[in-house]
């Protein structure tokens, strides 16, 4: 019976998460691709790519944003390619950008320096704890870790095919996969999975009930426990505590690096422009 009521609690907390209504929207960004909430100054970053997502080619800049979805200002940061996940680390702003991490002053929005990373192709997704951060590399299986102004090569391996969306959660490292092989179109055969990675042993282990979902990309905790989205389609699913699938919705193709703060669940949709917020209770 303990069992039957944690399980609805779930459901009932995954639900209202993923179908609350929607708070406000930005329109009129050019390819967003990832939000962070910058909790000190109580704005939002938006990464946008403005080209293709592999283009090495000068367009990309982050926009800001206030807490209740007013753009604040459009080009706030500047001289970028194709810059995707962020995170907050050490009191700046370390943004993915192909095969360079970009650290960004978080209060004038000044590019302090760009640091490149050896052999990397396709920098992805951030998940930090403040101090370290973890950089997902899509197209070279790789996972990087970055302290101190350093970033190393982490963990490669077969794997784990094609990681996008990474998250830190306690002594592991959650990793939602694209899958594979990767087509021309960004299609797979096989749909991608959530796994879980010992920061200490490295060693993986798939969430069971969180694998061929889709071709994964953002990758949040929320109250019942975490939500991952399909970029293709716009699936966007509620797992529990233990990686297990309790709700999913449909929403928009091209539904990005989704992330929360201030109880807000921010929504990239890349092909649209658009960001969207929800209200998501901590």
């Amino acid at each position: 019976m303990k069992s039957l009521q944690l399980f609805l609690l779930l459901l009932v907390a995954a639900q209202g998460s993923a179908r609350a209504e929607t708070q406000w929207r930005v329109e009129g960004l050019e390819m967003p691709e990832s939000a962070v909430v910058d909790t000190a100054r109580q704005r939002i970053v938006v990464s946008n790519i403005k080209g293709s997502p592999g283009a090495a080619d000068g367009n990309g800049y982050l926009s800001l944003l206030s807490l209740d979805g007013e753009l604040l200002e459009q080009h706030w940061a500047e001289g970028m390619d194709a810059p995707k996940g962020m995170a907050v680390v050490g009191g700046q702003l370390l943004v993915a950008d192909l095969r360079q991490l970009h650290l960004v002053d978080m209060q004038s929005g000044e590019l302090v320096q760009s640091v490149a990373v050896a052999d990397a192709v396709f920098l992805n997704d951030i998940s930090s704890d403040g101090t370290v951060a973890y950089i997902s590399d899509m197209m070279n299986h790789t996972l990087y870790r970055y302290e101190d102004g350093a970033v190393s090569t982490w963990l490669k391996t077969d794997a784990l095919l094609h990681p996008n969306g990474v998250l830190m959660d306690g002594d592991r490292l959650l990793v939602a996969t694209w899958g594979s092989p990767l087509h021309e179109d960004f299609g797979t055969d096989q749909p991608g999975g959530v796994f879980a990675v010992d920061r200490a042993t490295q060693a993986i282990t798939p969430l069971e009930g969180a694998q061929a979902l889709g071709n994964l990309d953002g990758l949040v905790r929320t109250p019942g426990g975490f939500a991952v989205n399909d970029w293709i389609t716009g699936e966007l699913w509620m797992l529990d505590a233990e990686g297990a699938v309790i709700d999913s919705e449909t929403t928009k193709p091209g539904l990005a690096d989704i992330s929360t703060g201030a109880e807000l669940l921010l929504m990239p949709y890349m092909l649209d422009g658009v960001l969207e917020a929800r209200s998501i209770a901590q």
